[in-house]
């Protein structure tokens, strides 16, 4: 038995449909941390849940057409959701929420598989993430009219990023967390963790070595349900609004971060070929099953030589306790472009600022006006509009050529 089998402990539990496992490599810290997980869990679940009618993002989605207003954590998620959006070319889209609706996946996935099979709603495109609408200083998300948000993959990945930097952080400890299939590793652990994947529980098992970053598998053959047109399932493809049908039906990615994992695993069933792209310039690797069970590697696998590299900074100034926001810099670094910029929410009518009027420059004057403003005619009858203007100063040459301020005496005697 090696260091690592007697050291490592870990815990099993069942939650947002799928399996929790967390694991440490300190006996004595796994009761704490575990209370921990379930603690950030239910707080993200209370704000980016699309089942609770009480969440966040329901009342977002609800109120479509307006900015509402969020918790930090609301705003880390959809602002996370966003480059996620950008970096996969909007392959991961987060307002495909009215097609996943309309595919069947409207309640949790229990009660879908459990009632009888119905009609299939007509397709519905996304439509398109860069009309979402963010406001951090404010903490207001806002959707277009008829536009639902969905960051069910996002909010896994994000969780098991946050738990597993801050538990290491704060227990100092090497710990692993996995959420549904999303996973990540961080601490330093005394020798790397051997993970097994594979597309369901009892398949044959792939077995990597991972000692820090995110590993995810995204497969569209476990989260499935009947409908009269057929089997259905949650992975939806942005450009059509229908269930992927690509050429694999499950891909893991390895990368530094477990959003970033997601990102690529999702965008590489979700959009196919299309994806392949963006993931041979990142250089991350994965694995991909196609419909009838071939097996593609690219970029190998990974290693424990491989270096480390913090992705993610969890709160204000790089603390990693603390309800601040997150943002993530290797997401940040990998977009070839940058995030459209959002409109902030209207609070009230304001006036445009003071046009400037240009005359000529008096004979001796500066020519540099920069540093003040003068008002136009028409300006000046408006009422109600405070008016900040200032005279510049009269230089020397522009004394001696008879040229004073407004207002001031003329005096006799020339300097």
């Amino acid at each position: 038995m090696t260091t690592r089998e007697r050291l490592s402990v870990s815990r099993t539990w069942s939650a947002w449909s799928c399996t929790v496992r967390l694991t440490v490599d300190d006996p004595a810290v796994l009761g704490a941390a575990c209370g921990a997980l379930k603690a950030l869990m239910d707080r993200v679940d209370k704000a980016a849940s699309r089942f609770r009618p009480d969440s966040e993002l329901a009342a977002v989605n609800t109120r479509a057409g307006s900015m509402v207003p969020g918790s930090r954590l609301l705003v880390d998620l959809v602002d996370v959701s966003l480059v996620a959006a950008s970096i996969s070319g909007g392959a991961v889209d987060p307002t495909v929420g009215a097609a996943v609706v309309a595919a069947g996946y409207d309640k949790d996935i229990a009660a879908v598989r459990s009632r009888r099979p119905q009609t299939a709603g007509s397709p519905v495109p996304a439509t398109c993430w860069q009309t979402v609408q963010l406001n951090r200083k404010l903490a207001m998300v806002g959707v277009p009219k008829g536009t639902l948000l969905d960051l069910g993959a996002i909010a896994k990945a994000w969780t098991a990023d946050r738990a597993a930097l801050v538990l290491s952080k704060r227990h100092g400890c090497a710990v692993l967390v996995e959420i549904g299939g999303d996973l990540r590793a961080a601490g330093t652990p005394a020798e790397a963790w051997v993970i097994g994947v594979a597309e369901r529980e009892g398949d044959p098992v792939a077995k990597v070595t991972l000692s820090h970053g995110g590993l995810t598998t995204s497969t569209r053959i476990a989260r499935r349900w009947a409908t009269h047109k057929g089997d259905a399932h949650h992975i939806i493809d942005p450009r059509t609004g229908e269930p992927a049908d690509g050429p694999w039906r499950t891909a893991s990615v390895w990368a530094p971060s477990a959003v970033r994992a997601n990102t690529f695993s999702t965008a590489l069933v979700a959009t196919g070929e299309a994806a392949l792209g963006r993931l041979t310039l990142a250089g991350h690797p994965a694995r991909l099953v196609a419909d009838d069970g071939e097996i593609t590697e690219l970029a190998g696998r990974p290693t424990a030589t491989r270096p480390p590299d913090d992705a993610l900074v969890l709160g204000p100034r790089g603390r990693g306790d603390g309800d601040g926001p997150l943002h993530n810099r290797c997401l940040a670094r990998s977009a070839r472009c940058r995030q459209p910029q959002t409109r902030a929410a209207v609070l009230a009518a304001v006036r445009p600022p003071l046009s400037r009027c240009h005359r000529p420059a008096a004979p001796g004057r500066p020519r540099d006006r920069s540093n003040h403003r003068q008002l136009c005619r028409h300006q000046r009858r408006r009422p109600g509009v405070a008016v900040r203007f200032r005279i510049a100063p009269v230089r020397g040459d522009a004394r001696r050529a008879g040229y004073v301020r407004p207002g001031a005496r003329r005096s006799g005697r020339s300097r």
